[in-house]
């Protein structure tokens, strides 16, 4: 069984609640933050978001930071979070994604999350892999399984080899993929071990 995590990213804040209501019957949903340089897109930001999601919600959020140095969007989301511990948002998990390739990976592998978060990273489908070491101060790896930056990209057959290095190396938690997966591509990842 393949678990599907629908994203939104669109710089439209009409396309983006039409978007959200839309995916309501999804458990978990990522929201993609982009701005360039670091990709050719550009979405809203993380305070446009968040004016816009609804607390009381029950999904499970994921955002996903495609930024050259995402630290003030990071502390924008946790500011947001720390205000709204009463709310629904606060019960839930919350994964955090920063791209290894962003400048500040370093800060963000030693921050200290709220309990509830899942520190993640999400890795270019060609950018080299690191040590076991890096990679274990994650919850969750995720590899791009297309160019990032647009919806509707071609998935790359390449991230099947990446899955089976990251394995070989030894990393036993949570990989994730991201893109391009659709009824025919299923096929070529079901018997990888991916969560």
């Amino acid at each position: 069984m393949i678990q599907v995590t629908p994203a939104i990213l669109t710089k439209d804040s009409i396309e983006f609640q039409k978007l959200l209501g839309k995916f309501k019957i999804f458990k978990t949903l990522d929201i993609d933050i982009i701005r360039p340089p670091f990709a050719e897109n550009e979405t809203l930001g993380t305070s446009e978001v968040l004016n816009l999601i609804d607390l009381n919600d029950k999904i499970s959020f994921g955002f996903h930071f495609i930024l050259k140095n995402p630290e003030i969007d990071i502390n924008l989301l946790k500011n947001f979070y720390l205000a709204s511990r009463q709310t629904e948002l606060s019960s839930r998990r919350l994964r955090v994604y920063i791209h290894q390739e962003s400048d500040n990976v370093s800060f963000f592998s030693n921050i200290e999350f709220p309990e509830q978060w899942d520190k993640c990273l999400a890795i270019k489908i060609n950018s080299p892999l690191l040590t076991l070491d890096f990679y274990n101060k994650f919850e969750e790896i995720q590899l791009m399984s297309i160019e990032i930056g647009f919806q509707g990209n071609r998935f790359n057959k390449k991230v099947i080899k990446r899955v089976e290095q990251l394995r070989e190396i030894g990393y036993h938690k949570k990989i994730s993929l991201d893109g391009g997966v659709n009824l025919k591509t299923a096929n070529l990842i079901k018997g990888l071990k991916i969560d």
